[in-house]
């Protein structure tokens, strides 16, 4: 008893139903490998991207130290003029015969040399920071002095 529904198979709808299906596979294969090949270049453009920030922070880096390290030796350079400019500077006031003083605008001994005591008849430390340079000048040179300063 066979049914009036089954209807043989013929070879060519088999290769076509085939055919039907291997477009449909064909199509999910493609659209799969083209999202795979926009992912790898969304992945390659961020690691080129990656790379370029890496390589852009090593060469400011770099800079920085290089900066860092001029600066360091300017720095060492002028402690070091600063240093022989200050040797100089007391040799001469060591050696000197005159009276070397230094003062600030206000009249105040910030620094006098050894002679002092032989010319002025008074001890540096007599002389200190805390008393007026206008207290010691003669009368006759106190305007000439005031207009200097």
């Amino acid at each position: 008893a066979e049914s009036y529904l089954v209807k043989p198979i013929r070879l060519e709808d088999v290769a076509r139903l085939w055919q039907v299906v291997m477009r449909h596979h064909f199509a999910a294969l493609s659209r799969r490998q083209a999202r795979q090949q926009a992912e790898m270049e969304r992945l390659r453009a961020e690691t080129l991207a990656e790379r370029e920030r890496v390589r852009r922070e090593r060469l400011e880096l770099e800079q920085k130290v290089l900066l860092d390290r001029q600066r360091e030796r300017m720095q060492q350079q002028m402690m070091r003029m600063l240093h022989s400019q200050m040797r100089q500077y007391w040799q001469l006031a060591q050696t000197c015969n005159d009276l070397i003083l230094h003062a600030s605008r206000q009249g105040v001994f910030l620094y006098m040399s050894h002679k002092c005591k032989r010319l002025l008849g008074y001890a540096p430390t007599e002389l200190s920071s805390s008393r007026a340079m206008i207290g010691t000048i003669h009368p006759d040179d106190l305007a000439e002095l005031r207009a200097l300063v």
